[in-house]
């Protein structure tokens, strides 16, 4: 699970910066011009996505998420290795992100209000982990490499005892089969786009990692759909759609009335005119209750948080 949780500051550091549709590298040229600094959770992907992709979807400087991405992982460490306490005196900066990440150094700098002189920034400092371990190394009995590779198949040997697995989702293919046909059941009713004349609604759905967007007729009848990431840029995404839309559009078909949910809802309605704006959970219930009239309970796995309605 760590590709989600990215517990440790290279692997968060990674992640945030995949969010910007760049990498670590990336990340460090985009800090480079900031202006505003943001609070961000620090170490737990999942809390610091929270706070980066509503800025994201509000069109936030990428340069300004950057650095607050940085400043939120000096927040961290400092206050998990100082626990209240003054750090004073020279400071190490070691390993791969403090290697690799000037902007890092910067903001760690900044942050402890050092001085050139107190700033100790050593040849191969990426490595010194790893020399460490191969110093401490050095008084234990040596192995062979062929001795290492022959241990390795050991690794795959564990006994049902030491570790519980789950049940596959789907234990064979009918299990499958039966599972799809059960949910094709409860699909959405279509219609075609090409040659449709008449009055049609729009809804867009800019969620925390994807762009949505439904066109239907007078009937409910689905035209036009799109589903796709926002690539850190909910608002050209949504730009994105409605081109393919307009193309598809035939002369006849009018776009009558338009909503927008979900994170950028107010981003996209003020840049795009979007005649209504809807909170998320009320676009849900309409929905729910369009396919499932009466319904008293409605529950929502999103990209970024979970909803429950009753």
């Amino acid at each position: 699970m760590n590709g989600t949780c990215a517990g440790g500051t290279g692997a968060f550091i990674d992640q945030m910066a995949s969010l910007l549709q760049t990498d670590a590298k990336g990340l460090n040229e985009l800090a480079k011009n900031y202006k505003v600094i943001y609070p961000i959770a620090a170490r737990c992907g999942v809390f610091a996505k929270t706070d980066v992709q509503p800025l994201l979807n509000e069109g936030a400087d990428k340069s300004d998420i950057a650095v607050s991405v940085f400043q939120s992982v000096v927040n961290q460490t400092i206050s998990g290795l100082a626990c209240g306490k003054s750090i004073r005196g020279n400071v190490a900066f070691l390993g791969g992100p403090l290697y690799f990440l000037s902007e890092l150094r910067k903001r760690f700098i900044k942050t402890l209000k050092l001085t050139d002189k107190q700033v100790f920034f050593p040849e191969n400092s990426q490595l010194f982990v790893a020399l460490g371990a191969a110093i401490s190394s050095k008084n234990e009995k040596p192995i062979s490499f062929k001795n290492l590779i022959d241990r390795l198949p050991n690794l795959n040997k564990s006994s049902g005892e030491d570790i519980q697995t789950l049940r596959p989702l789907f234990k064979d293919e009918n299990e499958l089969k039966e599972f799809r046909e059960r949910h094709s059941r409860n699909s959405v009713k279509r219609g075609s786009l090409e040659g449709f004349s008449g009055n049609c609604y729009l809804g867009i759905d800019v969620g925390s990692t994807t762009t949505k967007a439904a066109l239907i007729d007078g009937y409910g009848n689905l035209l036009y759909s799109s589903y796709g990431s926002n690539r850190g840029n909910p608002l050209k995404s949504t730009v994105d759609i409605l081109k393919d839309l307009y193309k598809k559009l035939p002369e006849g078909a009018k776009i009558v009335n338009s909503t927008v949910t979900g994170y950028g809802e107010g981003l996209v309605k003020a840049a795009l005119s979007v005649d209504i704006g809807e909170v998320e959970t009320i676009a849900h219930y309409k929905a729910a209750e369009f396919f499932q009239p009466g319904v008293d309970f409605i529950l929502d796995i999103g990209g970024q948080d979970m909803k429950c309605l009753k």
